[in-house]
């Protein structure tokens, strides 16, 4: 392993201050633990690794901003490092840094299909209370592994 955890934090956090450094972030986002928040959440987990699931509702016509909402109906800002390059709508997954400005700094985006079944965004929003109100039942190293696994069914 090149670098790591503790030293790639370091070296994201250094640089700039808001942990948005190209490959220093992917590195540190994709080996630490991703929390699932909501936008209500965001300002807890500034400088830290998270997922963010949300309706998007509007693009920049950059297409490199994005703004999502989650099950509260609270809005989100998503920064993309590269425009989109397809269309995206309905439910979009984003995997990122938050920074100083409580804006989602994305690494990567996954837009889910609902043509067959629906996602319950405020189903999934209840979920992430359960998490967040009883920490000490859900551990992070199982955290995405239980939300991915069960909330979908």
């Amino acid at each position: 392993e090149l670098f790591n955890r503790q030293f790639v934090s370091k070296v994201v956090l250094s640089r700039n201050g808001n942990g948005v450094i190209g490959d220093y972030v992917t590195c540190c986002v994709y080996e630490s633990p991703k929390p699932r928040i909501n936008a209500s959440l965001l300002s807890q987990y500034i400088s830290r690794p998270v997922c963010f699931v949300g309706r998007l509702e509007k693009v920049h016509p950059s297409g490199k901003a994005l703004t999502l909402s989650d099950g509260e109906g609270k809005s989100a800002s998503v920064e993309l490092s590269e425009p989109l390059d397809e269309e995206l709508s309905g439910i979009v997954e984003v995997i990122g840094m938050v920074s100083n400005k409580g804006t989602v700094m994305a690494v990567s985006y996954t837009q889910y299909r609902e043509d067959k079944i629906s996602f319950d965004l405020e189903l999934y929003n209840e979920g992430l209370k359960v998490l967040h109100d009883f920490p000490q039942h859900y551990p992070f190293e199982i955290y995405d592994f239980y939300i991915s696994r069960n909330i979908y069914i």
